[in-house]
């Protein structure tokens, strides 16, 4: 009788062990389709930076903390050398993060 009890266990251990490993593969599927989704959106994402705008020989870039941001977009020559605020679509390319300016203004002054 109690080798039947230990075998009724064991076969109830084994199935709570399958079902938590069944839910465990379905939650990394879903996981891994949320993670896709969110790269794809990072992708071209809408943002702020604020930093001086330099040209350089062919591009202009604006450096924001310790990243340096191709800017494109527009004709950005009347704001090289001021600090600007600028406000566009991020584009993660091969060659590192390019922003498509869709506005930009003189950065206020801090007081």
């Amino acid at each position: 009788m109690k080798e039947m009890a230990v075998r009724n266990d064991k076969r109830v251990l084994a199935s709570v062990v399958l079902a938590l490993f069944a839910g465990l593969l379905l939650a990394m599927t879903d996981v891994t389709e949320t993670v896709a989704d969110q790269s794809k959106s990072k992708t071209r994402a809408t943002t702020i930076r604020m930093g001086v705008l330099k040209q350089t020989d062919s591009q202009f870039v604006i450096k924001s903390g310790r990243t340096t941001y191709r800017i494109t977009g527009r004709d950005l020559s009347p704001w090289v050398g001021k600090k600007v605020k600028v406000t566009g679509t991020m584009i993660r390319t091969e060659k590192g993060r390019v922003l498509e300016v869709t506005k930009i203004e003189e950065a206020k002054r801090s007081r």
